[in-house]
């Protein structure tokens, strides 16, 4: 939400705001309007926020290492931590989508290491990491349950 020459433009994602809260839509006006000082009450707020999301990001990616040891491929971006993660894992009986086959693709900076990971834990390779013209390197293996997964290199 801005004020542009006295006009107050809103955005979809105003919108869906004031679906949501109405106050907050309240708020947003008055800021645009300069009627609000909008300093936050806590200058480390936003620093607590990041710092309470990387911890439980840390706790879910361990619980997911629990749960699937080596059958969970980490990928990493070698900067600042992981950026994704394969599972590969035949699904049990009682799982949903079962049959569902998907597919999908995933960015990575590794190409050759990712790929030769997944393979070492379990996954069916389609073909090793290749150069097509038009597009990026990439490679392509399938996991247990048939979900084809591309690789492209970043």
């Amino acid at each position: 939400m801005q004020l542009l020459d006295d006009h107050l433009l809103l955005s979809a994602s105003d919108l869906i705001n004031f679906l949501e809260c109405e106050h907050l839509t309240a708020l947003d006006s008055e800021k645009a309007y300069r009627r609000l000082d909008a300093k936050p009450k806590r200058p480390d707020s936003a620093e607590l926020v990041s710092r309470k999301g990387d911890e439980h990001e840390q706790r879910h990616l361990e619980l997911l290492r629990s749960r699937h040891g080596d059958g969970l491929v980490e990928i990493d971006d070698g900067v600042d931590g992981y950026r994704g993660l394969v599972n590969i894992r035949q699904r049990g009986a009682n799982e949903p989508h079962r049959d569902h086959i998907s597919a999908f693709g995933f960015n990575v900076e590794d190409l050759e290491g990712t790929h030769r990971r997944a393979v070492a834990a379990g996954a069916q390779q389609h073909f090793a990491p290749m150069d097509e013209e038009g597009l990026p390197r990439h490679s392509r293996f399938e996991d247990p349950s048939g979900n084809r997964i591309v690789l492209w290199q970043a």
